[in-house]
């Protein structure tokens, strides 16, 4: 009976251990040629040259989240005396490297994210999912748009100034070859922003938990001119919570004991746009806040 015990035991652990199976992972921290030999990919899909890529750590990128180098692209070109060219239409796809996905269950995790540049910087994006013989025939941007068009993204939403990490079934694609698409298009007109991926994973198995993101906080009301309220959904609590300038500097750390909601004073901070970085039991993630 032991024997049967512990054997049952290990069979067990043997297949979690194969359930988390990491496929493929890519963090961007390695050459950036070697990185797009690999397969990845910056498609202007509007008839104009994109202003993407790889880009290194800023203050701005690490206020929101982010850690480290990631791919992404700009909503305008090169600030040039401080004067920004704001691109209309920009409809730009990143196409990552292509992956054998395995005959059971698999997902991606990744992180995502916009960086504000002025007043107005929301950005839209979409995730798709393309099978290697879905690229058959698709042989100009052009094509792609209009294939990508007609396709439903298996994720589409608006961010702004802030991060978070995202989970995508991939199990529909099971035993295929397959990559996926990044796209920038739709968002607000004059928006200037910086759209950004990093942290890309590719597991076999289920994800059985919901990956955090930042729609798990509430954070009112914003704008602010004295107190802000922060609370988390569903069984988060809030551990800590630091307050960064727009240059990534931390100004002030509150520690929480697993508090399902805080509120905080702002009265003696100076009027301007701050970031909130919430810290929970499952991760951490950013708020944007304004002090009026």
């Amino acid at each position: 009976m032991k024997k049967s015990i512990l054997t049952a035991l290990f069979l067990g652990l043997l297949s979690y251990a194969n359930a988390q199976e990491i496929l493929y992972s890519q963090d961007f921290e390695g050459n950036n040629d070697d990185i797009f030999a690999d397969g990845w990919d910056v498609i202007d899909l509007y008839g104009q040259s994109p202003d993407g890529g790889i880009f290194n750590p800023s203050p701005s990128i690490q206020a929101i989240g982010f850690t480290g180098k990631t791919i992404g692209v700009l909503t305008f070109t090169t600030v040039v005396g401080s004067v920004l060219t704001h691109i209309t239409g920009t409809d730009v796809a990143i196409k990552s490297a292509d992956y054998d996905l395995p005959d059971g269950p698999s997902y991606a995790t990744l992180r995502v994210g916009s960086v504000a540049v002025g007043a107005i910087g929301s950005a839209h994006y979409s995730i798709y999912i393309m099978a290697s013989t879905e690229f058959n025939g698709i042989a100009t941007p052009e094509a792609l748009k209009n294939y990508l068009n007609t396709k439903t993204p298996v994720r589409s939403e608006t961010v702004f100034a802030s991060s978070s990490m995202i989970s995508i079934d991939l199990t529909a694609y099971a035993g295929q070859n397959v990559s996926l698409i990044f796209r920038l298009h739709d968002y607000p007109t004059h928006s200037n922003t910086i759209l950004l991926f990093d942290d890309i994973t590719i597991k076999a198995g289920t994800l059985d938990t919901p990956v955090f993101n930042a729609n798990q906080f509430v954070v009112y009301p914003n704008p602010t001119s004295n107190l802000v309220s922060i609370r988390a959904s569903n069984t988060l609590s809030i551990n800590s919570i630091t307050i960064s300038d727009l240059n990534g500097r931390i100004l002030k750390t509150h520690a929480f004991n697993s508090l399902a909601s805080v509120e905080l004073d702002l009265s003696e901070m100076a009027t301007g746009t701050y970031f909130l970085g919430i810290s929970s039991e499952e991760g951490t993630t950013t708020k944007k806040i304004i002090k009026s």
